[in-house]
C-alpha cells in the first residue's frame, strides 16, 4: 500500500511541475501487477487500495469521480478473458498492449470525444512513449531484474561461478 501511495504522489508531484497529467504510473503498476504474472501479485485488499488512489487520480485530471470506470473495468474484463484464452499468463508484451489501449481510451475517447478537447499528436506519442517506458522500468523492478532468462534454473549450491557462466551463455546461443 505504501508503494501504491507513493506512485500517486509521484504522479501528483509531476503533473504539478509539466501542468498536465502526461505519467500514470499508478495505472501502469496497476496493469503490470494484474497482468505480468499467471497469479497475480497482489491481494484484494492491496488491489482496492490501488483502485482508490487511482479514482483519486482521475478526479484530479478531469474533475469529475470515476470516470476512469467507463473504460478501464470493461477492458480489464476482457483483457483478463483475452489472457486466459490465449494462454499468455507470462508474456511480456500483454500488458503492454493493455497499456497502449488504456491510454488510447483516455486520450481519444474520454478527452476528445467526451470534453471536446483538442489533442496533439505530440504529446499523445510523448504521453505513450514516457508511460510505456516507465512500465519497463517497473516491469523489470517487479521481476527482479531476471526477467530475460526465465526459462534457466539453476541451483545455486550446485554450480561454481564458472559453469552457471557457461549456462548463461550457452541459453543465449541456443
Amino acid at each position: 500500500m505504501i508503494c501504491v501511495s507513493t506512485l500517486f504522489f509521484l504522479d501528483f508531484i509531476i503533473s504539478i511541475f509539466l501542468h498536465k497529467w502526461f505519467i500514470h504510473t499508478l495505472l501502469v503498476y496497476c496493469v503490470i501487477t494484474q497482468f505480468s504474472f499467471r497469479v497475480p501479485v497482489i491481494t484484494k485488499q492491496s488491489f482496492y487500495g490501488i483502485l482508490f488512489f487511482l479514482v483519486l487520480q482521475d478526479c484530479f485530471i478531469y474533475g469529475r469521480f470515476g470516470l476512469l470506470f467507463i473504460f478501464l473495468i470493461p477492458l480489464m474484463l476482457v483483457a483478463r478473458s483475452l489472457q486466459k484464452r490465449l494462454f499468455v499468463h507470462d508474456s511480456l508484451i500483454f500488458p503492454f498492449f493493455l497499456i497502449s489501449c488504456l491510454l488510447f481510451f483516455d486520450v481519444f475517447f474520454v478527452k476528445k470525444w467526451l470534453f471536446c478537447k483538442e489533442i496533439s499528436i505530440l504529446t499523445t506519442f510523448l504521453k505513450f512513449f514516457i508511460n510505456l517506458g516507465i512500465g519497463y522500468i517497473i516491469l523489470l523492478g517487479v521481476r527482479s531484474n531476471r526477467f530475460i532468462f526465465t526459462g534457466v534454473k539453476i541451483k545455486e549450491e550446485s554450480l561454481d561461478s564458472k559453469q552457471e557462466g557457461c549456462l548463461i551463455r550457452d541459453f543465449i546461443l541456443k
